[in-house]
């Protein structure tokens, strides 16, 4: 489901989430280079989001890059990525997984995003 990530990218994805297991304060700057990829860069913010949907241990955790890094990247990049994100929902359970638990509020993506990821989330 991932693309090679470079080696920094893929320790951002293990602080990523080590700081959301931990609580560890001093981890922080890790989900702050996340966001700000996400919002900035939308192929390598798709990159680190796809490795941290394969890398989260728990579902809590999965829950968590759903919310952030998911929802950013889509949010803010859907009309690039959709259909990838099709593909990849037809293609792949743990990805599937991941969209189902994405929060699609209206405000929140342009419309014919959002009706295709709604769309996606009937089929899941």
């Amino acid at each position: 489901m991932t693309s090679a990530l470079t080696e920094a990218d893929a320790r951002l994805v293990d602080t990523y989430l080590r700081h959301f297991q931990t609580g560890d304060h001093s981890l922080l700057w890790a989900f702050t280079e996340v966001n700000d990829i996400t919002f900035r860069f939308p192929e390598r913010g798709w990159n680190i989001t796809l490795a941290l949907i394969v890398a989260a241990p728990t579902d809590e955790a999965l829950n968590y890059v759903v919310a952030g890094p998911l929802e950013e990247v889509l949010e803010v990049h859907g009309s690039l990525l959709i259909d990838r994100v099709e593909g990849l929902a037809r293609a792949d359970a743990r990805f599937k997984d991941a969209l189902s638990r994405v929060a699609c509020f209206e405000d929140s993506m342009p419309q014919p995003i959002r009706e295709r990821i709604l769309r996606l989330k009937a089929r899941i």
